[in-house]
């Protein structure tokens, strides 16, 4: 087996807008994205039209043409420079039909393995880990000539990044298939199999006017003549999306082909809020905000609150500054993010939040200020609003004491454990709330624990209820172990009256 790969000479390849190399049979690095909506402070920069931008980014194009004769396998090296993220594409060739290619370990087919005419093709894509080994062998039964390599493309959307893809097969001229776009400003990339080498080492001059030509050769020359098969590539950039042109290549003679259109979905650049989202509510703290920021030659991130009368750094996601959120009055706030590169180049993204600070109302109805309690623990009666109401809690302290935080959905009782656990004395109750939005007030009433109190209840009359020429019923609940005497009195004392049991005044 006599493998012979040849090295082409390297060049650079500058655009002023998006530029692609995309190219099969070579090693390649290609950065695109959009051009039209690129905007910087040079040329206008407009926050309101600018949640969307897309910047143009130039290229260093450097391939190897990997070909070999008699061969078995080829194995095709890893594109210099990758990185974790680009898109890895290998595209084969080989003379004659019926054995089957095997790709590398991890890839996805791109195009299916097509075998007609006297030749076949086949393509595969991955996006790169961080791991990526030096090299890649691709493997088949029997001796062939081939023709192949592996490209590197940054710029793409690296979760999507085939948007569309063509095939056609033939003889005669090479046609490259039309392929509908779904953005503007697409990477278009057309590569072909051909069978024989009787074009020449060098055909790229045969395509038509319009796309750029990346390669278009044979498999090694041996004793003076090309080999068995071909493969060439192009690039062009559709500025409108849609149908992309058919392409044809003229050739000599009438050899049987294998042609590929691929559409590569573009990253979009920018800024790209995840929280906070739209509308979002928040309270007295100041929100934590997470946003996701794609741009080349990334230079400064900032933020403001104020329209930009203050701008705040950060070089990771965090929580908007606490003191300029303190300073803003409740209602909508415009949250900006934005980011420059060292190009000149500016990016902007905003959020609408809503300021909501009023803290909960609480209103204490029972206990009363300084009411006695006993043994028994005292009910408690709070009335509590707030539209955005989350939790809440009481607890019991004094000067030398203070009970853990209970937290309660309704009114009740003060828990009986926390109430056996204090000595007789002077206590306060606080009573806590807070909403969704991290807003929290309470409200306390001081209480005396005595065991030795004489604790009356009255359930019956109610206050202020109103009776006629009847005298009322009185219903009492008094506490006290020792309990000696018990009367009441309708004239402040003038006149008491004793009872044993509950009964009429």
């Amino acid at each position: 087996m006599n493998l012979i790969s040849k090295r082409s000479n390297k060049k650079k390849v500058n655009t002023s807008l998006i530029i692609l190399s995309f190219i099969f049979g070579f090693l390649q690095v290609i950065n695109f994205s959009q051009k039209n909506l690129i905007i910087s402070e040079k040329n206008g920069f407009s926050e309101e039209n600018a949640n969307n931008l897309n910047i143009a980014a130039s290229i260093q194009s450097d391939w190897e043409l990997t070909t070999g004769i008699d061969g078995l396998f080829s194995t095709l090296n890893k594109p210099s420079g990758t990185q974790e993220g680009d898109l890895l594409v290998l595209h084969l060739t080989i003379d004659n039909t019926g054995d089957s290619l095997n790709g590398p370990f991890g890839w996805t087919i791109l195009l299916p393995e097509s075998q007609n005419n006297g030749q076949t093709t086949v393509s595969w894509y991955k996006i790169a880990n961080a791991s990526e080994p030096s090299s890649y062998n691709v493997t088949w039964v029997g001796i062939e000539d081939y023709i192949g390599g592996i490209i590197r493309i940054t710029g793409h959307d690296r979760a999507n990044p085939i948007q569309a893809t063509a095939i056609n097969t033939g003889t005669g001229n090479i046609t490259n298939p039309s392929v509908s776009t779904t953005q503007n400003d697409t990477l278009i990339i057309g590569f072909h199999g051909l069978d024989e080498a009787d074009q020449g080492y060098d055909y790229g001059n045969i395509l038509e006017i319009g796309p750029t030509v990346l390669y278009a050769n044979c498999t090694t020359i041996r004793g003076g003549q090309p080999r068995e098969c071909s493969a060439g590539m192009y690039y062009e950039i559709q500025a409108n999306q849609g149908p992309s042109d058919v392409r044809t290549w003229g050739i000599e003679g009438n050899e049987g082909w294998y042609a590929a259109t691929v559409a590569i979905n573009s990253a979009v650049y920018g800024i790209n809020i995840i929280s906070p989202t739209e509308n979002e509510d928040f309270g007295v703290v100041a929100p934590n905000f997470t946003v996701e920021i794609t741009v080349p030659d990334l230079d400064t991130m900032w933020y403001t609150v104020d329209g930009g009368l203050n701008n705040y750094t950060f070089s990771t996601n965090g929580t908007i500054n606490q003191v300029a959120w303190d300073a803003l009055s409740d209602g909508i706030i415009t949250i900006g993010f934005y980011s420059n590169n060292t190009l000149g180049d500016r990016f902007f993204k905003q959020v609408n939040v809503n300021k909501d600070s009023s803290l909960p109302v609480i209103i204490i109805v029972s206990p009363v200020e300084n009411e006695n309690f006993g043994v028994s623990p005292p009910s408690f009666i709070v009335k509590i609003t707030d539209p955005n109401l989350d939790t809440m809690w009481y607890s019991i302290y004094n000067g030398t004491y203070q009970s853990l935080n209970i937290t309660f959905s309704s009114n009740g009782t003060i828990n009986p454990t926390e109430w056996d656990a204090l000595y007789d004395g002077t206590y306060s109750i606080r009573f806590y709330a807070n909403d969704s939005l991290g807003n929290t007030n309470f409200e306390e009433v001081d209480v005396i624990k005595d065991i030795y109190a004489i604790i009356i209840n009255i359930t019956i009359p109610t206050l202020n209820k109103i009776y006629g020429v009847a005298a009322p019923n009185f219903t009492v609940e008094i506490t006290d172990t020792n309990i000696n005497t018990t009367w009441y009195t309708v004239d402040g004392g003038i006149n008491n009256y004793t009872f044993t049991e509950n009964g009429t005044i």
